[in-house]
């Protein structure tokens, strides 16, 4: 029930309700708790930051940059106001902004490597590479089995002509990652194809391939996609 007729109406008793369901993956209802505790308190901090965490994940971009700039306003340090800040930028195409945030953002928490590998997108499409492979090492340092910085290392790699390092990023990021990640698999088998082709390792690559259909670690969707890939024209041999 989202109701708010159905939640107490105490200031604290409002914002525990919305952590709970907030726990339990409830988020439009969280959302709407959140937001029935910031009209009866604006400058409640903790309802503003987890709010902003909500809606930088949804489709609406301006509510989202609203209650971070509201909750930044309040709080100019907190490290994933500024990370969401920043995630809105790259999206909207501002990568210079972006970094900017990111920069600021992982000055506060250096331990979130999801900082750190989206610092290394947004500096990998300014076209400075070098920086953002620093910067995605860092999120790996931070998360050894970061899949998709594993993968976002590895496309750096490859337009750098490092293309054994690259076929191995991209090995590594689709051994690391979560079965249900389907598009960063995808992303990372595709890749992987890519840089064997360049650096001569198809064979390679279509056994460790051939490797992991056998046992069941690609499912049907990402199996379907290498038999495309091997009847094409990167078929290994």
């Amino acid at each position: 029930m989202t109701d708010g007729a159905s939640f107490p109406t105490d200031v604290a008793a409002l914002f525990r309700e919305a952590l709970t369901r907030h726990a339990e993956s409830r988020l439009a209802e969280a959302e709407n708790l959140y937001r029935q505790v910031l009209e009866r308190d604006p400058h409640h901090a903790q309802a503003l930051g987890l709010l902003a965490m909500l809606l930088t994940d949804g489709p609406d971009e301006a509510a989202a940059e609203a209650i971070l700039l509201r909750h930044l306003a309040l709080r100019p340090h907190d490290g994933a106001s500024l990370h969401g800040l920043g995630q809105l930028r790259a999206r909207q195409g501002d990568d210079e902004a972006a970094v900017a945030l990111f920069q600021r953002a992982a000055q506060w928490l250096p331990q979130l490597a999801p900082i750190s590998n989206d610092l290394g997108v947004s500096l990998h499409r300014l076209e400075r590479s070098e920086a953002a492979l620093a910067a995605l090492d860092r999120a790996i340092g931070v998360e050894p089995a970061y899949a998709a910085a594993h993968g976002n290392r590895g496309v750096v790699l490859f337009d750098l002509g490092r293309f054994d390092e690259a076929f191995d990023a991209q090995l590594a990021s689709l051994l690391n990652a979560d079965v249900r990640a389907t598009e960063i698999r995808a992303s990372a088998l595709e890749n992987l194809w890519r840089a064997a082709r360049k650096a001569g390792r198809r064979q390679e690559a279509g056994a460790l391939a051939s490797v992991q259909v056998q046992v069941g670690e690609l499912d049907a969707l990402l199996a379907d996609r290498l038999a495309q890939i091997l009847d094409g024209s990167d078929r290994p041999g």
